[in-house]
């Protein structure tokens, strides 16, 4: 039996039907022009539309003041070849960013920035469009892990001057006027570093129902 964990969980979106927080931590999202559709696949019957225009969901400043931090979330994006933002902390109002999942052509990237709105350090991998994937982002001080479909893609060490802020707004759906078209769903942000065996955990919990018949894991 699979035991999503708990330790450290700040934020929990299913994004099944609303933006509640089920981590009891109260950090529920707002959502604007968000439609709730079928995933077509999996245990998770709902997930958040996003129309690439207008819908986002507002965590408020879930992110901010946190050195170490874990984001895991499944995704499906419409068209791969945007240059749109998947998820952001950053102001609404201007084009000052501390951290972004965004896609743009054929790749797909993640970002984080220093005190003056500068890239420190870019994560890039390959865009999938129409296509469920998970994807886990892990920062542990100044080091960086992205996982995608729980195999390590990606890590760097040289995030010695990333911004952390205390009043910069988190995002999922969009920056700014770039909002992102897909689907996203199990969005859940940890104020820790999660272990090997638990990143597996997130990425089997939507995939063990897919093959009941043979009870085993994808």
């Amino acid at each position: 039996m699979l035991t999503i964990p708990r330790r450290g969980l700040i934020l929990d979106l299913p994004l099944n039907w609303d933006a509640k927080d089920y981590s009891w931590n109260w950090y529920d999202g707002t959502p604007t022009d968000v439609a709730w559709v079928e995933t077509n696949i999996g245990y998770q019957n709902k997930c958040a539309s996003f129309n690439g225009s207008s819908s986002y969901v507002d965590c408020w400043t879930i992110l901010n003041w946190i050195s170490n931090f874990c984001i895991s979330f499944w995704y499906n994006s419409k068209n791969a070849s945007q240059w749109k933002y998947m998820i952001s902390q950053a102001w609404s109002n201007s084009w000052d960013k501390i951290f972004a999942v965004y896609e743009n052509w054929s790749s797909s990237f993640v970002d984080f920035f220093n005190n003056n709105w500068n890239s420190i350090w870019t994560i890039t991998f390959k865009s999938e469009a129409n296509k469920w994937i998970n994807l886990i982002i892990i920062v542990n001080w100044n080091n960086a892990y992205l996982y995608k479909n729980w195999i390590l893609i990606w890590n760097s060490f040289w995030l010695n001057d990333r911004d952390v802020d205390s009043t910069t707004p988190f995002y999922i759906g969009r920056r700014i006027s770039d909002y992102w078209i897909g689907k996203i769903c199990l969005f859940r942000i940890y104020n820790r570093v999660l272990t090997e065996p638990e990143i597996h955990t997130l990425y089997l919990e939507w995939l063990r129902k897919l093959t009941p018949a043979r009870n085993t894991y994808l």
